[in-house]
């Protein structure tokens, strides 16, 4: 009888803790189930919010680009110079220009990095003079600055300096071009600029420092003293106000008082450094983050030797090729790779073919080396008129009566169809070009 019942308790306990570890299991199954749902509702509500975000950053695009459509012009459009802002550096050689339109029309929202094609009248000169400064602030609604540097023997840059006033009216075509910092997107940027090169990226990161302050920005400016760099102050206060913002100044040809500022080393302590030299690779990858030849873009406008070291550097270093943007001074400033050329056809320059120029009545075999079909023409006596020597402003452009050319750099200025910007095209077959 005592075996019988202890075999009765010992089958019950047996039983009780069977259940127990059913319920165990049932219960850790249930919790499982209960994160797997909340984890799954959790990814959905992150989903959703990601794609809310998409869709609230494609809306304003769209209505950004229309807007832009709506507000832009087709030709020249009268600008009052509201504002002259004279020694922007302390060489004193830096103006900033203010200019609303005399329509007192809303102007568009230029694209950071972009510039103004102006049409002048300058004393002396029997024609217009085209030049391109690029926009040197955020976009507004109300008003357009550019900032120029007076360039010794500056044909417009001297008028500028020298004759411009408030009240005066100067003839511009819309903001264009394609050296554009991404503002639908918040990746971290650096950006790399030299001497007056800077301009479009005081554009940059005044727009960046309005709406979006909490990006990753690095500032990396070069200029031969300390005494040019434009707008300094302005650049350091931009770091102070954004929290994830850093600059670097540095001085190539350096005086006293710029090595004296250095004292021999990069002060990795703080956010804003100054340096001697050249903005080399070596040193990007010795301030910037490991990381950076995969996760940030770079931006770089400046003199033609530092646009193509820098460029080389990144590429050296392993900077995908959609991750290096740059405004060259000209097209030779950096040979793009053929499978990057645009084209009138599409392909890679020709060799062995000939040039006819048919005004000039001369028809030269194609030289590599001249580098653009308007280096060509003019080493061989054929003037064609030319201003920018970039595809910006539209001066070179000539018709094209018979072969197909290829571009070595994105154009700017919409030509005609029919024709070539020769500063910047190079033939592709046997080209007849009406010069």
């Amino acid at each position: 009888m005592a075996i019988g019942a202890l075999t009765t308790d010992v089958a019950q306990a047996a039983g009780l803790l069977l259940v127990g570890v059913v319920f165990v299991r049932g219960l850790v199954s249930c919790i499982d189930a209960w994160r797997r749902m909340r984890s799954n509702q959790e990814a959905t509500v992150l989903e959703l919010e990601r794609l809310r975000a998409s869709v609230a950053r494609e809306a304003l695009s769209f209505w950004k680009r229309k807007e832009q459509t709506e507000l832009s012009w087709n030709g020249l459009r009268k600008f009052q110079v509201k504002e002259v802002v004279a020694n922007e550096n302390e060489d004193g050689d830096v103006t900033s220009f203010h200019l609303v339109p005399h329509d007192e029309r809303p102007l568009p929202l230029f694209r950071p990095g972009q510039f103004l094609t102006f049409v002048l009248r300058v004393p002396g000169e029997t024609r217009r003079v085209i030049r391109c400064y690029s926009l040197s602030d955020a976009p507004r609604r109300d008003r357009y600055r550019v900032t120029i540097k007076r360039v010794p023997k500056g044909l417009v840059s001297g008028f500028f300096h020298t004759q411009l006033r408030a009240g005066d009216i100067v003839d511009a075509r819309a903001p264009a071009g394609n050296f554009c910092l991404d503002m639908e997107e918040e990746f971290p940027v650096v950006l790399i600029a030299g001497g007056v090169g800077v301009t479009p990226m005081l554009s940059m990161f005044n727009t960046v420092a309005a709406e979006q302050p909490d990006r990753e920005v690095w500032f990396l400016y070069a200029a031969h003293t300390g005494t040019a760099f434009i707008h300094r102050e302005h650049i350091e206060s931009l770091v102070a106000t954004c929290p994830n913002a850093h600059a670097l100044f540095v001085a190539g040809s350096p005086t006293a008082a710029d090595e004296a500022a250095v004292g021999g080393s990069l002060d990795s302590g703080t956010r804003i450094r100054v340096g001697t030299g050249r903005l080399t690779g070596d040193l990007l990858k010795e301030i910037l983050p490991s990381t950076a030849a995969r996760t940030h873009a770079f931006y770089t406008c400046g003199p033609p030797p530092m646009m193509t070291a820098i460029v080389q550097a990144l590429e050296a270093w392993g900077v995908s090729d959609d991750r290096i943007h740059y405004e060259a001074f000209g097209p030779a400033s950096i040979r793009k790779k053929p499978a990057e050329a645009k084209a009138g056809g599409s392909d890679e320059p020709a060799v062995g073919v000939e040039v006819s120029f048919s005004k000039s009545d001369k028809t030269v075999p194609w030289d590599a080396d001249a580098e653009t079909l308007l280096a060509l023409a003019q080493a061989n006596g054929i003037a064609i008129e030319c201003n920018c020597l970039a595809g910006n402003c539209g001066t070179c452009e000539t018709a094209v009566r018979d072969g197909e050319f290829t571009y070595v750099k994105d154009p700017s200025y919409d030509a005609a169809p029919g024709t070539c910007l020769t500063c910047i095209a190079v033939p592709k077959t046997k080209l007849t070009l009406d010069a």
